[in-house]
C-alpha cells in the first residue's frame, strides 16, 4: 500500500512539473503581415492559439494572436485591393497581439487555417451577390430634339491647395548625417537632414536610440559614422522592416530631445547624461505654446475617416459624418478669425492615415487637430478625452488647451489629456507619424444615448467649435 501511495505522489509531481514548465514556454513572436494574391499570411515565430473577431457595424476584421511580444513595429499596411483597403497591427495586450482588416464591406474573410498554428492565412475575397432574374426592357423610341447651338462659357478652373499634397507619395531622402561637437570636442548632437519633411518615430532598444523615418531613402547605402566618445559610440543608418532607421549606440541609456531644423528639413537630437530618460512626458510648469497671435498661425484640422471608413456607428448616424461637419464649423470659425486653416478632407472621401500628418508638416503648421467621436460596447461610457504625441510636449499642451475649452464649453466629464501608449511609439497613425503639435479630440460618446443625441444637433455641433477656437487663442499666448 505505501509502495503504491508513493507511486501515485511521484505521477502527482511530474505532472504538476510538466505543467509548470508548459506555462512557463515563451509565448511565439509575430515575425511578418504580408498581402498577396488575395491572401493574408501571418508568419509567426512558433505555434500560437488565435481568435477572429467580425465587427460587422465597422467593416472590420480581428485576429487575436496570445504571443508575448511583435517582432515588429506597430504599423499598417496600405492594400487597397478588393474588399480590403488596409492591415494594421499592434501589441495590444501584453501577451496579445491584434491584427486588424480595414475593409470596404461587411464581409468575412476565409480562415485556412485552424489554431494552434505557425502561419495564419486569410483569404479575403468578395463573394459575387446573386441579382434577380428580370425580363429585358425594351427600349423606348427616343424622341429627335432639333440641334441646339452650343453657347460659350467661360471656364472655370477649381484649384484644391490641398489635392497635390495628399496624392503626393513622394519618398524624402536623406541628404546629411552627422555627429557636431562643442569646444572641447566632445559629441553634443547628431543633425539628420532630409530634402523633404518626413516623420520621425523615435524608441529605445537597450543602450541604442532608433529613430524611425517612415517613406525615407539614404540612396541605397549604409552609414556609419563612428564616434568612440564614453557617452556616444556611433551613429549609423540601416533598413529595417522596409522603413530606413537612424540608430544611435550609446553607452547607456540618456535623456535626449529631438527638435525639427530651422533652415532645413530634418532634426537635431541632443542628450544629457545627467538626467534620467522619462518613459512619458511629464508637462512642464509653463505651458509650452507658439506665443504669437492666433491670427497668424496655420491650423491643419483632420476630420477622422471618410468614405468607406465610417468610423464608429450611433443611433443618429455614422462617425465620419459628425467628424466633417464639426471639423467645418471649426474652419469657419477659424477663418473668422483670420487663421489659415488647411483640411485633411472636405467631402466624404478617404485619405489614408499616412498622408494626413504629411499634409500638416508640408504646410508648416502650426498644430494639427484631429476630430473624432468615441464608442465602446457599454452605453455608460461618456465624457471627452483628447489624445497627444507621448514624446512632444507642445503637444501635451495643445491637447490639454484643447480639452480645458471642450469641457468648459459642454459640460461634458472629462476622461483626460492621455499620452497616445498604445504602443511602444503610439498606436494612432495621425500623432506618431506627426512632428508638428498635434492632438487627437474624442469630442463625446456615440455609444451613449444622451451624448449621442448631443453629436447629431447641429446647435451643439457650433458650441463645440466655438470653444475650441477658445481654448486655441488661449494656447497661442500673443497679444493680439
Amino acid at each position: 500500500m505505501k509502495d503504491v501511495l508513493q507511486r501515485l505522489l511521484f505521477v502527482c509531481l511530474l505532472a504538476g512539473f510538466l505543467v509548470s514548465v508548459a506555462s512557463a514556454a515563451p509565448l511565439p513572436r509575430v515575425k511578418s503581415v504580408r498581402y498577396d494574391e488575395g491572401s493574408l499570411r501571418i508568419e509567426l515565430s512558433g505555434k500560437a492559439t488565435f481568435k477572429t473577431v467580425h465587427w460587422k457595424t465597422a467593416n472590420r476584421f480581428c485576429v487575436d494572436i496570445d504571443a508575448e511580444g511583435i517582432g515588429m513595429a506597430a504599423d499598417e499596411l496600405d492594400v487597397n485591393i478588393g474588399p480590403l483597403t488596409r492591415v494594421r497591427w499592434a501589441q495590444w495586450k501584453p501577451e496579445n497581439v491584434r491584427i486588424v482588416l480595414d475593409l470596404t464591406e461587411s464581409i468575412r474573410p476565409v480562415l485556412l487555417t485552424a489554431p494552434p498554428a505557425d502561419t495564419i492565412v486569410l483569404r479575403v475575397v468578395k463573394t459575387a451577390a446573386r441579382l434577380p432574374q428580370t425580363p429585358p426592357k425594351v427600349a423606348k423610341p427616343v424622341p429627335v430634339v432639333p440641334e441646339q447651338k452650343p453657347v460659350d462659357k467661360p471656364a472655370t478652373t477649381v484649384t484644391d491647395p490641398i489635392a497635390p499634397v495628399v496624392e503626393s507619395a513622394q519618398s524624402a531622402l536623406i541628404r546629411d548625417l552627422r555627429v557636431e561637437r562643442d569646444d572641447e570636442g566632445r559629441p553634443v548632437r547628431v543633425v539628420v537632414v532630409t530634402d523633404i519633411p518626413t516623420p520621425l518615430i523615435p524608441s529605445w532598444t537597450m543602450n541604442t536610440l532608433s529613430l524611425e523615418l517612415p517613406n525615407t531613402e539614404d540612396g541605397g547605402r549604409e552609414r556609419i559614422l563612428v564616434v568612440g566618445d564614453e557617452t556616444l559610440i556611433r551613429a549609423r543608418t540601416s533598413r529595417y522592416q522596409g522603413e530606413t532607421r537612424v540608430s544611435l549606440d550609446f553607452t547607456r541609456r540618456v535623456a535626449y530631445t529631438v527638435a525639427p531644423l530651422e533652415e532645413s528639413n530634418g532634426y537635431a537630437i541632443e542628450w544629457s547624461m545627467e538626467i534620467p530618460p522619462e518613459t512619458s512626458i511629464v508637462p512642464e510648469p509653463a505651458p509650452i505654446r507658439p506665443n504669437k497671435p492666433l491670427r497668424e498661425l496655420t491650423i491643419v484640422i483632420d476630420p477622422g475617416h471618410g468614405a468607406h471608413e465610417i468610423g464608429a456607428k450611433g443611433r443618429y448616424g455614422f462617425e465620419k459624418e459628425a467628424n466633417l461637419d464639426i471639423a467645418r464649423r471649426l474652419r469657419s470659425a477659424l477663418e473668422n478669425k483670420g487663421v489659415r486653416v488647411i483640411m485633411t478632407r472636405e467631402t466624404d472621401v478617404y485619405v489614408p492615415l499616412q498622408r494626413r500628418p504629411q499634409i500638416a508638416m508640408e504646410a508648416r503648421a502650426d498644430a494639427f487637430i484631429s476630430i473624432h467621436c468615441n464608442a465602446t460596447k457599454s452605453p455608460q461610457s461618456q465624457g471627452v478625452e483628447v489624445f497627444h504625441r507621448r514624446d512632444n510636449p507642445a503637444s501635451y499642451w495643445l491637447a490639454w488647451f484643447l480639452y480645458q475649452a471642450h469641457r468648459e464649453t459642454t459640460g461634458l466629464p472629462g476622461r483626460g489629456v492621455k499620452a497616445d501608449s498604445r504602443a511602444p511609439q503610439g498606436g494612432l497613425a495621425v500623432l506618431k507619424r506627426n512632428t508638428v503639435p498635434c492632438a487627437l479630440l474624442e469630442v463625446g460618446f456615440l455609444s451613449h444615448p444622451d451624448e449621442s443625441r448631443l453629436i447629431a444637433d447641429p446647435r451643439w455641433r457650433q458650441k463645440v467649435a466655438e470653444g475650441l477656437v477658445s481654448g486655441l487663442e488661449k494656447w497661442a499666448g500673443g497679444s493680439e
